[in-house]
């Protein structure tokens, strides 16, 4: 029995039921629904979550150069069709403060902590040194009549007890602009606001501001 194998504590297990009504809800079936995490409890999770649980290799080979990359949202592109969910525990020691990890773990994927906010990880639970995200095309904001160099796009997400401000900017070319957000909410634009739904978040639909 997979279970007796290796011990886990009730926030993985959590972490692992999270997922899989997450996956359920998104209709993302193996390999959309595979679970990255450390390989130790990388079985457990794709048990719960897929029943896909034969081998932890490619969390093994990935995982850790994952956490230590400097831009979580520039693997996107690597995970597509084979990763859906990324589970990240506590670590032992001690990493830049420039890493997916610290971007992830500490900052909750919205830039809490000083930390560079993501396009691409939503945050669908944190528990006792455990979190739990999904990835996601992201939802984008179009702007057609940008003022300045740059535009901001702002929300707040609500993680446990706490509000965070969840802010993501892009630079203007050629006269428009494309923000492209991980949480769903009213986001102010400049002097304006938008509507972005969890749909959005999960089909990677377009909305567009207008003056």
């Amino acid at each position: 029995m997979l279970v007796g194998q290796t011990t886990h504590d009730r926030a993985q297990f959590d972490a692992a039921q999270t997922i899989d009504a997450h996956a359920d809800t998104a209709a993302r079936e193996y390999p959309e629904n595979f679970v990255l995490s450390r390989w130790s409890d990388n079985r457990m999770y794709n048990y719960f979550v897929s029943g896909e649980a034969q081998s932890y290799g490619y969390a093994q080979s990935n995982y850790a150069q994952f956490l230590a990359a400097g831009d979580p949202d520039s693997w996107y592109d690597r995970f597509q069709g084979r990763v859906g969910y990324v589970v990240i525990t506590e670590q032992s020691t001690t990493l830049p403060t420039n890493t997916t990890y610290v971007a992830l773990y500490e900052g909750y994927g919205v830039g809490a902590n000083q930390t560079t906010a993501t396009g691409h990880f939503q945050l669908l639970e944190t528990a006792d040194g455990v979190r739990t995200f999904g990835v996601v095309p992201g939802a984008v904001i179009e702007v057609s009549d940008p003022s300045g160099e740059q535009v901001t796009a702002t929300t707040t997400v609500i993680i446990g007890d706490e509000t965070h401000t969840y802010t993501r900017t892009t630079s203007v070319t050629d006269g428009s602009a494309t923000i492209r957000v991980a949480h769903p909410g009213e986001y102010t634009v400049g002097n304006r606001t938008v509507t972005v739904t969890a749909e959005d978040v999960l089909e990677g639909n377009q909305t567009e501001v207008t003056s």
